[in-house]
């Protein structure tokens, strides 16, 4: 039976991964996940398959902060900008706000990377524990005052 559900599980994450490349915006993995989850917890005494765990899946928060554009910074303007905040406090300031609108960004980034694994893929504990702890670092992160 399972494996029944994971072949036509297969072929619709296939054809959605493909609609997900070529649009920006991507909700077919989120119907994927919420029609493959709910046909295998329906009745399951596991909570953590009963949707709590899952939350972090469908919040749209992490796409809009994924879709925001990244500053992209070299290795030479870090270290520049490092031996100058030393001493200057307006810059340790200045570097702290960059780190905390920039950090949410791209945690949120590699949130959605995981997404777009396949489910069988995200169930391994393993890789559900980064997914975790990315998104914990990213809503910590996230609702800290500037």
């Amino acid at each position: 039976m399972l494996g029944s559900a994971m072949r036509s599980f297969g072929g619709r994450f296939g054809r959605a991964l493909s609609a997900c490349r070529s649009e920006p915006t991507c909700d077919h993995r989120r119907t994927i996940w919420n029609e493959f989850n709910a046909s295998h917890t329906k009745g399951s005494n596991n909570s953590n398959s009963a949707g709590g765990e899952h939350d972090s899946f469908y919040d749209s928060t992490v796409q809009e902060y994924a879709m925001k554009p990244i500053q992209v910074l070299t290795l030479r303007q870090m270290l520049e900008f490092g031996y100058k905040a030393q001493t200057d406090k307006a810059k340790q300031l200045k570097s702290a706000r960059y780190v905390q609108t920039e950090l949410p960004r791209r945690l949120a980034r590699r949130l959605m990377d995981l997404q777009l694994l396949p489910y069988i893929v995200v169930t391994n504990p393993h890789i559900r524990r980064v997914y975790d702890a990315y998104y914990h670092a990213f809503q910590t992160l996230r609702v800290q005052p500037p």
